[in-house]
């Protein structure tokens, strides 16, 4: 499990991207710690379990932090899911790490509206 103590060593500036399990990263830890270091951030697409099911909805407010980023884990390995997707995400990775704006950015506001109705 990633709790404060694994947190508390991250360098400013770190991402941790989790693609895995939600469960892996403890809520409470991590939104204080995303608090108290905005240089800090956290990308995800996968989410923490209520009641059986892995959901959206979570104990802290993370989409009200700058240093959140968190998709529906909404996709899965299909023949169709090499190749172009693969290209689009490297290219967009390199772009932010180039200081440039990534391609397709959406708005957090207008994302989040679209999940919730």
């Amino acid at each position: 499990m990633c709790g404060g103590e694994a947190l508390s060593v991250a360098k400013g500036g770190a991402v941790l991207v989790n693609i895995s399990r939600g469960d892996i990263v403890n809520q409470a830890a991590l939104y204080e710690h995303l608090r108290r270091n905005p240089s800090f951030r956290y990308a995800t697409d996968v989410w923490w379990y209520k009641e059986g099911r892995e959901t959206l909805v979570t104990d802290y407010p993370f989409t009200s932090l700058p240093n959140f980023v968190g998709t529906p884990h909404i996709s899965g390995p299909t023949a169709v899911a090499s190749g172009r997707p693969v290209r689009m995400a490297v290219e967009n990775t390199l772009r932010y790490l180039r200081g440039l704006r990534p391609k397709n950015v959406v708005k957090r506001s207008e994302y989040y509206r679209s999940i919730v109705l």
